[in-house]
């Protein structure tokens, strides 16, 4: 699925599973020097931002919409971003779908930093391998998001 849609130049336009990878985070540095290319800006200069929702990333010059991922210790949606488990629910989630853009650095954020938490974001349910991290969208403080043990993985 991966190399048809690549050679038919359609790869970036559906959601992609990144678990589907041998490599995910080459991926992303792909991404990032396709931007700093296509923007003509040093890679260095590019921070990796996310956002629930496409509008979230007006100003990037090159998005992709990441599928199939799961979080730990917390709820996720669209709408409200991250919110507290019930006593009763089970530690892992599905995510809805995460938009991601190489931006300018110091470019202003989809969310405000204190109304949003930096999530991890690991290609194993180990946590041995980080990707990176995502700001994502939250009542509450960074503090609590940390302490509940957040964390988004590439598979469920």
């Amino acid at each position: 699925a991966w190399h048809g849609a690549a050679q038919g130049g359609g790869l970036l336009s559906r959601p992609l599973r990144l678990h589907e990878l041998l490599h995910p985070g080459f991926f992303l540095t792909a991404l990032r020097q396709q931007t700093a290319r296509s923007t003509k800006t040093p890679m260095d200069a590019l921070e990796l931002c996310c956002g629930l929702a496409s509008a979230d990333l007006r100003g990037a010059s090159l998005a992709v919409v990441v599928s199939g991922l799961a979080l730990q210790g917390a709820t996720c949606s669209t709408s409200a971003g991250l919110a507290p488990l019930d006593a009763d629910a089970p530690t892992r989630s599905s995510m809805p779908d995460l938009h991601l853009a190489w931006v300018l650095a110091g470019s202003p954020p989809p969310y405000d930093t204190k109304r949003s938490a930096l999530v991890p974001l690991y290609a194993d349910g180990e946590r041995t391998s980080l990707l990176c991290d995502v700001r994502l969208p939250c009542s509450g403080s960074d503090a609590q998001w940390l302490q509940a043990g957040v964390a988004c993985f590439l598979a469920e």
